[in-house]
């Protein structure tokens, strides 16, 4: 009986001794961490993720810190980039990142013993959108003079960089690049007027839209300035004592022709011209030994615009159409 008793009293000891230890011993808790970045809540661009993160105590150790950890290498960790976030349940912006470039994340927390990780979620960026340049000019809005060229264009920065120049390129070969002739515009949406071209000269003409990363051009068009050959001109003369307007066909062998619409077939000289660039010599009758009727000018667009000799007078003409 004795043997009982005592057996029985070793087993209660034991027991109650089992039982105060682990309740001493218990491991206290570690916070749970979890990376809910997927592909079904993962907003990102072509330089920044978003991760969202819980972070719960999960009746253990104070965290004293939280945030993302996140690298180009997997397993990223305190020693890798950081951002802190002071709330359980977050979302963080990740910025300044590469465009099309892999990167690993990981939530954290912090207690005064340990660090503690999330899974690890790899997010890659978008590629670098490039900006779209279109040409829109076409033959009914290029408005092609004998010195100019209107070209229209659009730029749309496509949720790409930020658009640093944009313009217009042109030059009489193929391709014409920044380096060739340019003029820049300040809107998305224009028409630049390419002016002080050759006349009855074939030109090429490109949109241009430049980043940090490089220029970007729309297509190619190509539009011709128009040919002073076998033109018709309204011009109209100014002196001290009068002033008169008469038509002038200026023919492609050279010679030209003469009469007043005010009186038609009274007042007719034939002569000639010559063409250098722009600036126009002519003369208005080619049979007047004296030279007395010489008149000089130059061609801008569709006008004209000079001296007389005689009498100090000045002329302007317009392109009759």
């Amino acid at each position: 009986m004795r043997k009982i008793i005592l057996s029985s009293l070793v087993i209660v000891l034991i027991s109650f001794l089992s039982t105060s230890c682990s309740k001493d011993d218990d491991p206290v808790n570690s916070p749970t961490v979890t990376n809910q970045a997927d592909a079904s809540n993962t907003n990102s661009s072509y330089n920044s993720v978003e991760i969202n993160g819980t972070v719960d105590v999960n009746g253990g150790e104070e965290i004293t810190s939280q945030g993302v950890v996140w690298s180009t290498s997997p397993n990223p960790d305190m020693n890798s980039n950081v951002i802190i976030e002071t709330s359980a349940s977050f979302v963080t912006e990740i910025g300044d990142l590469e465009p099309d470039t892999a990167y690993y994340f990981k939530i954290f927390a912090i207690t005064s013993t340990n660090t503690y990780y999330s899974d690890e979620v790899s997010v890659s960026t978008t590629a670098l959108n490039a900006p779209t340049v279109n040409n829109q000019s076409t033959e009914e809005n290029a408005n092609q003079t004998f010195t100019s060229v209107d070209i229209t264009g659009t730029v749309d920065i496509n949720e790409g960089e930020e658009i640093t120049a944009q313009g217009v390129v042109w030059n009489t070969s193929e391709n014409p690049e920044i380096s060739d002739n340019m003029v820049a515009e300040t809107s998305t949406t224009f028409t630049s007027v390419i002016a002080d071209l050759e006349l009855n000269t074939a030109y090429f003409f490109r949109v241009f839209a430049t980043t940090a990363s490089g220029t970007y051009y729309s297509e190619e068009v190509s539009y011709s300035t128009l040919d002073f050959k076998d033109s018709n001109w309204d011009l109209h003369y100014v002196q001290s004592n009068g002033e008169w307007n008469a038509d002038v066909n200026f023919k492609a062998d050279g010679t030209t022709h003469y009469d007043e619409p005010a009186n038609p077939g009274i007042f007719l000289y034939d002569g000639t011209y010559v063409l250098d660039g722009t600036d126009l010599n002519y003369d208005m009758d080619a049979s007047d030994s004296e030279d007395r009727f010489l008149l000089t000018g130059t061609i801008s667009g569709k006008t004209m615009s000079g001296t007389f000799d005689v009498g100090a007078s000045t002329w302007t003409a317009v392109l009759i159409e």
